[in-house]
This record gives structure tokens, sequence and C-alpha cells, in this order.
């Protein structure tokens, strides 16, 4: 009687083929591997290596079969095969780093993470052993780069002189450096794993509270602390003071930390209020200076206007002659005399009243080239005495100004004034007027005289500036000219320009804006 036996030659061919296509995808991971993988017999022989292994240890495949790791690497065989030996005793997997120069590259440290285990055998003992080593030298890198970078940041922190203060979360404080030490008077042992709430005043810990919250949900990685980028802190003995705040955040692993850097502004906000202040000061002192001027008008110019008066009368011999030559040579210098310090106190008593804001305007429409004539011929003496040139240009179509007359004719004369005294013997003076580009007039006072060195001309135009200040200064006045004529342009909404060359001359333009040109809205 015969049985067939295909069938279990069948299966077993099967498996035979199973287990080759086993080994055949085993053997090609353990090729393929990115990590070292290695396999020791009991003797500590190599029976198997990858080529990564290989490669860490600076030798071929074939060089490892068969041989001890004191044959290939003496200098660490000594720790190495004793861990092995326990390993074999224990049947306890071992894991270690390495820290040791690659032999294929021993000018660079490298770092290594070791997993060594038995291998055992059908009846449970230990037959070998194997590894699976990692190369974890960028891992240890970044780790020293950290650390590295948190001390130094932890010493910055130390020594900042602004208070620092980190907190999780909760708002419950992590790091409070030397610098909120000393801005809040608490040690960082009192503060550490507090609520922030404990450095603000009450009636703002809610608000403060709801911003970080709201920061905390936000994209923005900084911010300040509050809209008005000012708060205030609490000190331990709970003193408020002022202070500037941002808040920033940091994401480490799951955690996210609050980074607060704060700076007491107690003495800038304490000198900013004191200078407010003296400012406040100043300006009621300039205003109390300018109202006591102003209304000194009547008192100052009385008793001139008698003087003048009584003087005129007597040049003139109102009632009969003087008598002797030299009272009458006295009443012409009393004449003059007054008539200059009366201007000199109507300048002044002016630009009192300007800067007092007492000065009103009483417009009416002005016919521009009849003021102008009324003013040279004002001053027609005076220019005919020095043997000055007098150019009247008023334009092809001088317009009509809406302005206060008597300020215009002010400042014209001011100006044709300072022409005459500035100019020598036989120079020029010329008035011209234009409607410029832009629609507004302006009106020109050019001399021949001994002009404005640029960087001097500001300080001609400021308040009682004049550019010879020395006692014997050769021409009288106040200083107030210039000024005054920028004032009463300005309050006409317009403006004073000054061209000048040093021993050339000057050109002062006064400027009225469009809309005071009658048609010219």
């Amino acid at each position: 009687m015969f049985r067939s036996v295909s069938a279990p030659i069948f299966a077993y061919v099967q498996a035979e083929d199973k287990l080759r296509v086993s080994e055949a995808r085993l053997e090609a991971f353990f090729d393929a591997a990115p990590a070292g993988l290695a396999i020791w017999d009991n003797q500590l022989r190599f029976e198997k290596v990858n080529d990564t292994l290989a490669q860490i240890n600076g030798k071929s495949v074939e060089e490892h079969l068969g041989k001890r790791l004191t044959d290939l690497l003496p200098e660490m065989s000594p720790e190495f095969e004793e861990m092995f030996r326990n390993i074999l005793k224990t049947g306890e997997i071992n894991v270690t780093e390495v820290d040791t120069p690659a032999p294929a590259e021993p000018e660079v440290m490298r770092h290594w993470l070791s997993s060594n285990f038995p291998i055992v055998g059908k009846n449970g003992s230990p037959e070998g052993l194997g590894a699976v080593v990692f190369e974890i030298t960028d891992q240890k890198r970044a780790e020293a780069n950290a650390r590295e970078s948190e001390a130094n940041l932890s010493k910055m922190m130390a020594v900042a002189p602004d208070a620092i203060v980190a907190m999780d979360q909760d708002q419950r404080i992590r790091v409070f450096n030397q610098g909120a030490e000393k801005v809040f008077g608490y040690s960082s042992s009192e503060v550490m794993g507090e609520p922030l709430d404990i450095l603000l005043p009450e009636r703002y810990r809610g608000h403060h509270s709801r911003h970080i919250e709201n920061f905390l949900a936000a994209t923005d990685d900084s911010r300040l602390m509050s809209e008005r980028s000012e708060i205030f802190g609490l000190k331990k003995d709970g003193t408020e003071f002022p202070a500037e705040a941002s808040i920033s955040k940091l994401e480490i692993g799951d955690e996210t930390i609050l980074t607060v850097m704060l700076h007491d502004v107690s003495e800038r906000r304490q000198a900013e209020i004191e200078l407010v202040a003296a400012k406040e000061r100043a300006e009621y002192a300039d205003r109390a200076k300018s109202e006591f001027l102003a209304n000194m008008s009547h008192e100052l110019r009385t008793p001139l206007n008698a003087i003048i008066g009584f003087s005129e009368m007597m040049t003139s011999h109102t009632f009969g002659p003087i008598g002797d030559p030299h009272y009458e040579e006295y009443s012409n210098n009393i004449f003059a005399s007054g008539e200059h310090l009366l201007s000199l106190i109507n300048d002044i008593l002016d630009i009192s009243k300007i800067e007092a804001g007492r000065t009103e305007l009483n417009e009416s429409e002005l016919d521009v080239a009849k003021l102008i004539q009324d003013c040279l011929t004002l001053v027609q003496a005076r220019t005919q005495e020095a043997k000055q040139s007098v150019r009247n240009n008023p334009g092809n179509a001088p317009p009509m100004l809406k302005a206060d007359e008597r300020l215009v004719k002010q400042m014209l004369i001011n100006l044709l004034s300072n022409a005459n005294k500035f100019t020598k013997s036989g120079g020029e003076i010329a008035i011209e007027c234009k409607l410029a580009e832009n629609g507004r007039y302006e009106i020109s006072v050019i001399d021949t005289g001994i002009g404005i060195a640029p960087p001097d001309i500001q300080k001609a135009m400021s308040t009682f500036g004049q550019v010879e200040s020395s006692l014997d200064r050769r021409f009288e006045g106040s200083g107030l000219g210039l000024p005054l004529v920028k004032s009463l342009s300005e309050l006409h909404g317009g403006g004073l320009k000054i061209e000048s060359e040093f021993g050339v001359g000057t050109k002062a333009t006064i400027w009225f804006p469009k809309e005071r040109v009658v048609g010219g809205e």
C-alpha cells in the first residue's frame, strides 16, 4: 500500500521560501538601517555589522567579522567589553552615551547613543548580544547651545537695569531679576510662584489680567502692556509708581512663558510735571509783563506828549522868541529826543499788546498804491536829507487789500525807516509790489544798505534781537522793528521774509494771503 508525500514536501518547500524571503528582508533592513547595527557572539566577536557601524568605526565590514573590539578599537574596548560581559551575565539591556572622536574623523568630537541588549537562545540563556548605535551629535550641540543661550540670557536678565518678570500661562511669577527687585522692593524668593497681581495696584488687576489673556490668544509675539503705553506698579511698601511696560511670549515645548519688561518712569514724569509748571509760570509771567506794558500805554504816552508838545511850541516860537540861542538848540534837542523816545515806546507797547492778545484788526478795503505813496511821503524828509534815491514800483494793477490800514502803514514805515537808517548817503531804496502765482500779495522794501549776514537774520527777527549789541553800536533802536512787522503781518494771516547779503543790501517782503486780496478768493 502506497501513501502520497507530495503535500508535506510542498509545504516544506513553501516554508523554506518564506524563510529565505524573510531573511532577505532582514538582511536588507540590516544593511539599509540609518543606525549602526552589530551582533556579537558570546565570546564578544563580531558576527555581523552593517555599513553604518563600519563607517562609524572607520573600518570595513569585513575587517569587523570574527574580531573583538580589542582588535579594532583598543582605546575603547576595556570599558565596553566589561559592559558587554555584564549584559551576557545579567541579561539586562544597557543604554549608554559615548562621547569620543570617531575613528573616521579623529579631529571631530562626536556623540553617540548606544542601546546594547542580550540575544537569548532557545534555552533562555544569552548566546550573544546586539547593539543599535544612533549619532546624537547635532542634538547634543543644540542642547549645549541652548544651555549657553539660556545662561547668557540669565546673565543679561540678572544685570539688566530694567525690571524683567517672567510668568507662566496662569500669570504666576517664574523669573524676577535684580532690576525687578530694585524697582519693586521684593526679593526674588518672596514673589516666586506668586500671581502677577502682587505687583499691580488693586484697581488695575482685573484690566491687566484680561489684557494678558487677550495677548495669549492673539497672534502677535509682543505688545505694550497698556494702550496708553504707561501703567502703574505697586512696590512692596504700598507705593505706586508710573511705568512703561511691554509683554512678550515664548513657546517652550507645550508651555508658554510670558515676559514683562518694565521701566520706572517716576523721575521722568516728575521732570515733565515740573517742566509744564515752569512753562506755565513763564507764560504767566510773560502775559503779566505784556499786560503791564500794554496797560502802561496811557501813563507813558501822556507825559511824553506834553514834553513833545511844549518843546515843539518852543521851537516854533508860538508865544514869541526864546531869547538865548542855546535855549533854542536845547528845545530842538528835547523835541527830537522826545519823538525818538515815543517811537521806541510805541514799538514796545504795540508788540506787548500783540503778545498779550489785545490787538484787534480794524479791517477795511485799502488802495495799496495810495497807501504806499502816503508812507513814502512820511519818510521823504529823511531820505532827502540822506540823499537817498527812492524808487516806487507798485506793479501794473495794485489790488485792493482787506486789512487794518493803520497796522499796514506801521509795517511799511518800519521797513522804510530801517532801509533809510541802514543805507549810506547816496544809496537807493525801492518798494515793489506783485501778485504771486499762489495768489498771495507781496510788498517788498529793497535797499542797498549794510545788509545782514545770513546767520544773523533769525536773530534780527527775534524780539529785542539786534545784530550789533555793543554799547557803542552805530545805529540806535529797540530791536523791535522787524519782530513787530513780523507779528503784525502774521496777525493778518501772512508773514515776513528777509533776504540779505552783508555789505550788499536787504530785501524785506511782507505778504498777505490771497483771501485778503479783493477778488482773489
